[in-house]
């Protein structure tokens, strides 16, 4: 489905061309600059003005993404003019270049408030994001602690077995791991046992 695009911005681009372009060649320039095909700018007979050729082209445009694509890159681009060669040498160009730098302001301000208000949603979606993270690393710790808890009620259980010794190193340097404290597990090479450290301060201890 094509994006739909709001009225009052049509006006403000509509406005801004009209105002930008008072001679009909010149806005038939800019329209084909823009992308708009040829077949429909000779569809523009005499008796249709510019600003009815605007509000007949606009809809066709809306139908598709591409078309409101370019819509929004002709307001781009009428909204970066810092001057108007098109209003030069009529008698009231003093006044035509004031409506046309009023009007593309007016269509600047806009397009700089929807880039703002996205620039926020962005920051609020990613402040979101960010938010249910720390929740979610938060519960994972605290299942985590609690496996820990529910391990060492089990170790206490067989205190004086064989295997009592081994589980609880495994389960100290399991805890170890969660406060995230520098060490090295113990393991068994050829037979030999070698004991695992933990480092506290810089200095490694043995943990036998």
């Amino acid at each position: 489905m094509a994006e739909s695009l709001p009225p009052h911005f049509l006006d403000l681009v509509a406005d801004a061309a009209l105002k930008s372009f008072w001679r009909r060649r010149a806005l038939r320039e800019f329209l084909r600059r823009s992308g708009i095909a040829e077949s429909f700018l000779s569809s523009w007979t005499e008796d249709e003005t510019k600003r009815d050729l605007l509000y007949r082209l606009f809809p066709l445009l809306e139908r598709n993404d591409k078309g409101s694509s370019v819509i929004k890159q002709m307001a781009v681009h009428l909204a970066e003019q810092t001057s108007f060669p098109d209003l030069e040498g009529w008698e009231d160009s003093v006044f035509k270049k004031q409506q046309a730098s009023e009007s593309v302001e007016k269509l600047r301000q806009y397009i700089q408030k929807q880039r703002e208000e996205v620039t926020s949603a962005r920051e609020r979606e990613e402040t979101r994001k960010r938010a249910q993270a720390i929740r979610e690393e938060r519960q994972r710790r605290q299942h985590n602690l609690t496996k820990l808890s529910e391990r060492l009620d089990e170790l206490a259980k067989e205190i004086g077995s064989q295997n009592a010794g081994y589980a609880f190193q495994d389960w100290f340097f399991d805890l170890v791991s969660y406060y995230e404290v520098n060490c090295r597990r113990p393991y068994v090479t050829d037979g030999r046992q070698i004991d695992g450290s933990v480092t506290v301060d810089g200095t490694p201890i043995s943990s036998n």
